[in-house]
């Protein structure tokens, strides 16, 4: 199963730009000097955190393409704006609901 999930790291010596040198399989979906969000598999996820990295779990996927990928958004419709509004993994970041509305990511 796949899962969205918010990545941190308090500790200096584990910066989360490690994360994305290491070969995990990981889908890198937003990078912020504090935080990474990432969609993995269960075995990515576990393996993140025995690492010593602070993990948590937004949504599954499906749930989310279940959500955000319906017919109407991927066509481009005006109701965008109330997906992008209403988008989970992105409160107060439009641009990155709006992108995952539209792409189905």
């Amino acid at each position: 199963m796949q899962i969205i999930i918010e990545v941190t790291s308090d500790a200096p010596h584990r910066p989360l730009a490690r994360l994305l040198e290491i070969p995990l399989g990981l889908d890198v979906w937003e990078t912020k000097g504090n935080r990474l969000v990432l969609r993995a598999e269960e075995a990515a996820v576990n393996r993140i955190s025995q690492m010593g990295y602070q993990v948590r779990p937004l949504m599954e996927v499906a749930q989310h393409l279940e959500t955000f990928a319906t017919a109407e958004n991927l066509a481009g419709s005006p109701r965008q704006s109330r997906c992008a509004r209403g988008h989970p993994l992105a409160p107060g970041q439009p641009w990155t609901a709006r992108s995952a509305c539209v792409t189905g990511a």
